[in-house]
């Protein structure tokens, strides 16, 4: 094994092109035009369905998923002090993942669509296939990295109390790997142009609730304080990582296909699960202390350290946080309403996408531009200044969309559709300038 602390690999920047990619070409292209098409009442396609599914899953395992592998792969090992056992194996990973995001974006609509042919039903069974292999692979190259570190709450006292978030995150990502991937095998050998419908929204779900908060809780603990220049978390987050671990194993456990032994019971107990998981978010941001600024230690100048060089980060983390905040609200509202029996009049969609579109899209516009500088080692993003045009294009569509699909399609009010129909290119746009920053500071730092 290599020497502790050494050894280390550069930056994958694959999975960054990839996640990018995947966003631009497939995820929010999708996004855009389902909601103009819903917004501006255009007529909709019959392969729509096959659409809203490949959307959510391109956001989850690419835009979001892809981003996630490749910022721990290079950080979880610099922070246990072991490098992996296996770093070639890091670009089968994104490339793997590339393929599987690719193959189904094409094949799925087109079975949709009534299109067979062997061409497409091997489509979907590389799809399928490619997803589980670069999922299995991320998650043995962290556990033997994990496990070689022996990390516990005494010998590394602020790595140790997040493991449990750590192994939700990578049993989460194993279940939506393997769930998602058999899903697809299973339409494509149907010659089906749609997954299960309960297994797909388990699956998201469980990638939200298990792999995307988890993930960003743990980061924010401990970079949180440099990038925003709050004041460290002084509590003990073992308590907290622990009790959320715990309720996201039983609420999704209750939910799981295998649960439908438990009958009636199964709905009560994921829904207390998920009103008491949520709950804890709430307690989570208010103990996180993003309002709390820290008077800089030693010499500190905007120019070096301040958005001058960074960019303003700090209102996109913010307004992230802020989004967290709301779908955690929905669900617990949502969760209350199935306790008591009441109808659930918001819809779950809203704070799906207040978890998606919000909290962690605003949160990879707020921390990749420093974060990638950071790794690839250069001064910092190379258009520090279009960290504020993202804010004011991606919040303003995050928000009209977790308000739009929360409340049911029969209310309305004035311009519902048309700002429905600018939320999704608003977005597009924000994520293009994104890509923008990231590849031209990816460029200067070869030159």
């Amino acid at each position: 094994m290599p020497p502790r602390g050494t050894n280390h690999r550069p930056f994958p920047m694959g999975f960054i092109h990839t996640a990018l990619l995947s966003a631009l070409l497939i995820g929010f292209s999708s996004a855009s035009y389902m909601a103009s098409h819903l917004g501006f009442d255009l007529p909709i396609s019959s392969i729509w369905p096959a659409i809203v599914q490949v959307h959510g899953h391109t956001q989850l395992a690419g835009w979001l998923g892809l981003f996630i592998m490749g910022v721990s792969l290079h950080v979880l090992p610099r922070l246990s002090g072991v490098p992996l056992a296996f770093p070639g194996a890091v670009h089968v990973v994104w490339i793997a993942m590339a393929g599987s995001l690719t193959w189904r974006a094409v094949a799925q609509p087109l079975l949709m669509a009534g299109i067979g042919g062997p061409f497409l039903v091997v489509g979907m069974l590389m799809a399928g296939l490619a997803q589980m292999v670069a999922v299995l692979i991320y998650v043995g190259l962290l556990l033997a990295s994990l496990r070689a570190s022996q990390i516990d709450a005494t010998s590394h006292p602020k790595i140790g109390p997040l493991r449990p978030l750590f192994l939700l995150s990578l049993t989460s990502w194993l279940l939506f790997g393997l769930t998602m991937g058999s899903s697809t095998i299973s339409a494509g050998l149907d010659q089906a142009g749609l997954l299960r419908l309960d297994r797909h929204l388990w699956a998201a779900d469980l990638f939200v609730a298990g792999v995307l908060i988890p993930v960003a809780f743990a980061f924010s603990l401990r970079l949180f304080p440099l990038y925003l220049r709050i004041e460290p978390a002084t509590w003990n987050p073992m308590g907290f990582t622990t009790a959320y671990t715990l309720t996201t194993i039983i609420e999704f456990g209750a939910r799981g296909p295998w649960a439908s032994w438990l009958g009636a019971l199964s709905l009560d107990v994921g829904a207390a699960a998920s009103l008491l998981r949520s709950l804890l978010l709430l307690l989570f941001i208010a103990g996180l202390g993003l309002h709390r600024h820290r008077t800089p230690l030693g010499k500190w100048n905007p120019e070096e350290h301040g958005d001058d060089r960074h960019g303003r980060t700090r209102p996109l983390v913010l307004a992230a946080y802020g989004f967290l905040g709301i779908g955690a609200l929905l669900q617990a509202a949502a969760a209350g309403a199935s306790l008591v029996g009441a109808e659930a009049w918001l819809q779950p969609a809203g704070a799906r996408h207040a978890f998606v579109a919000g909290f962690g899209t605003l949160l990879i516009l707020g921390i990749a531009p420093r974060m990638v500088a950071g790794f690839l080692m250069v001064r910092g993003p190379a258009w520090p200044r279009l960290a504020a045009a993202t804010l004011w294009l991606a919040a303003p569509g995050a928000a009209i969309a977790t308000v739009h699909l929360s409340i049911p399609a029969t209310v309305s009010w004035p311009a519902r559709g048309v700002l429905f129909g600018l939320a999704g290119p608003l977005l597009w746009v924000a994520v293009m300038v994104l890509a923008f920053n990231l590849w031209t500071t990816a460029l200067r730092s070869s030159e």
